[in-house]
């Protein structure tokens, strides 16, 4: 709401100044300033602000408020403590603050503007998603070697670089610890509508990542049902949604994005029956000779395989794995690309190390050494072509969940694998077992306050009854 009358200091590490010019566009700050802290010794004492507070300065440049209310304390309550204090500021320096009101109002009646709400929405998003990238970034940089497959880390940094350093990259910046978005991600995903298995689909498991935001659009736009995962698993399990379901006058476009799928989506629970057809992933890299897939590294996609498999909701048999990635992030064996060249350094690694950490079952391939639990891909679509996987050095899918693989620092993450471990070993009268301790990559918690699990808005007719009876 005073965005206009506000003056934006946003202290950056690691030239990571995405987060501060989306939100200069978003609130329409007569100016924002981007500052960069190069060197983490150079931070100030008080570590980071934004998620943990705001600094207030006066327009006579005294401090008004050193701390405002930390949001991941406070939640929205936290926002509007700290725009009840620059509200007195702006009455101490002589605006009217009705004039300022009426001024939103007009803007955001002709759209210039996004309501709180939407306001809200996107600030929680964006600020948790600053202080996992950081986080994760930390853990990356000290301690991926103490991870499962580190392999996996150097090859997403290598990419995630390239993919930066080479301008491919696109919003939201920067791209490391995400699935990246590239240039030509829509153009990929009409490619895939073409395909034979996406036209005949009727339940198509999207992951909510933005460079496949144009595969989610398409699936819904074409009458299929979209199967999306609430993000990290954290609050719930899946929506669906389905435009038969949605009202006439929201448009598909508005569906795509995690908020609209909160908003009008249909949660599915552990209980559901429904069939999957079609699988589409996100992926860092991809082998086109094994089908072997890097992601972001948090496992997420092998977990909902893992579980659909599980509860008999998807036939790991049959179900075919799509990924859309720009052409650079497929590797071929060539050396084009720095983190190409990379791989090849690894790959003699891994041939003179062929031992595990914790005893789990591994296979070789030129694209790395997986665990039995990863998700290879059957078909790899860029922007320029289709790569079908040749069936001969195809990776076999996984099914089920590995419980000796999942650690106990995933399963305390997770609800629905709690929730779903309870009642395996009820059924079976035994009890699971756990895997090793290990590192993960830390995340940040993104439940929204007040909102609960997501019941949605979309009619909750899109699912007829269990078994193997299909979705309208």
């Amino acid at each position: 709401m005073l965005g206009q009358h506000v003056n934006f200091i946003c202290i950056c590490v690691d030239d990571d100044k995405h987060v501060a010019i989306r939100f200069e566009q978003m609130f329409k700050f007569k100016k924002a300033i981007n500052l960069v802290v190069m060197n983490r010794q150079d931070m100030p004492s008080y570590g980071q602000l934004g998620c943990s507070g705001f600094i207030v300065i006066g327009a006579d440049g005294h401090c008004v408020s050193k701390k405002t209310s930390a949001f991941l304390d406070y939640g929205e309550r936290a926002f509007q403590s700290a725009e009840n204090i620059i509200k007195t500021a702006l009455e101490d320096a002589g605006i009217d603050l009705d004039v300022v009101i009426q001024e939103n109002e007009r803007l955001y009646a002709s759209g210039q503007i996004l309501s709180f709400d939407e306001q809200s929405f996107e600030v929680d998003r964006l600020l948790k998603d600053a202080h996992a990238m950081n986080t994760m970034r930390e853990t990356a940089n000290v301690e991926y070697s103490k991870l499962r497959t580190p392999w996996k880390w150097t090859i997403r940094r290598a990419i995630w670089d390239h993919l930066e350093r080479a301008n491919i990259a696109c919003y939201p910046r920067p791209v490391h610890h995400r699935i990246p978005n590239f240039v030509g991600a829509d153009i990929a995903a009409n490619r895939l509508a073409t395909l034979p298995e996406f036209i005949n689909a009727r339940v198509v498991k999207v992951n909510p990542d933005t460079p496949q935001r144009q595969v989610r659009h398409l699936v819904l736009q074409q009458g299929k049902t979209l199967l999306t995962p609430q993000p990290r698993l954290r609050t719930g399990f899946f929506m669906t949604l389905n435009t038969d379901d949605i009202p006439n006058d929201v448009p598909v476009e508005s569906l795509t994005t995690s908020k609209g799928a909160a908003e009008y989506g249909t949660p599915v629970t552990l209980y559901e029956g429904y069939k999957v057809d079609l699988v589409i992933v996100g992926s860092s890299a991809v082998c086109p000779n094994t089908g072997a897939r890097v992601g972001k590294g948090e496992g997420f996609a092998e977990l909902e395989w893992g579980i659909l498999s599980e509860r008999g909701n998807l036939d790991p048999s049959n179900v075919l794995v799509v990924t859309t990635v720009h052409d650079c992030q497929v590797y071929d064996g060539g050396i084009e690309e720095p983190w190409k060249a990379l791989m090849m350094t690894q790959q003699r690694d891994d041939d003179d190390d062929d031992s595990d950490k914790d005893g789990t079952k591994s296979t070789c391939t030129p694209f790395g050494t997986l665990t039995e639990h990863d998700v290879p891909v059957d078909i790899i679509v860029t922007p320029t072509r289709i790569i079908r996987v040749p069936e001969s050095t195809k990776l076999g899918k996984p099914s089920g969940v590995y419980w000796h693989l999942l650690s106990p620092q995933k399963l305390a993450q997770i609800r629905v694998l709690q929730e779903l471990k309870r009642k395996m070993e009820m059924e079976l009268g035994v009890t699971l077992p756990s895997g090793p301790e290990e590192v993960l990559p830390p995340t940040a918690d993104r439940k929204r306050r007040g909102r609960g699990g997501g019941s949605g808005r979309g009619g909750r007719q899109g699912w007829r009854g269990r078994g193997d009876q299909r979705v309208k």
